[in-house]
């Protein structure tokens, strides 16, 4: 999957397979070539939230009463 792609744009392709494939009225090859490509879809919307879950931090005190960003990547980076 291209990096390219946005979120938004790989979900729209996913919400896209989903009514043609709900309809009932395709092909069976066309169908599991769709099911494919949904597969590869929502492993790259998987990856692209496990990345930004990672880059997400959360705001903390430290045992002073200091707040610092707790990075889940990265472990913790306390403030001034």
């Amino acid at each position: 999957m291209k990096d390219k792609l946005s979120f938004e744009e790989a979900l729209k392709q996913l919400e896209d397979i989903t009514v043609k494939m709900e309809s009932g009225e395709l092909p069976l090859d066309e169908s599991i070539n769709l099911y494919e490509k949904a597969k590869i879809l929502i492993k790259y919307c998987e990856e692209k939230l496990e990345n930004i879950e990672n880059r997400i931090g959360e705001l903390s005190r430290d045992e002073n009463g200091k707040f610092y960003i707790k990075h889940s990547e990265e472990g913790n980076e306390k403030g001034n």
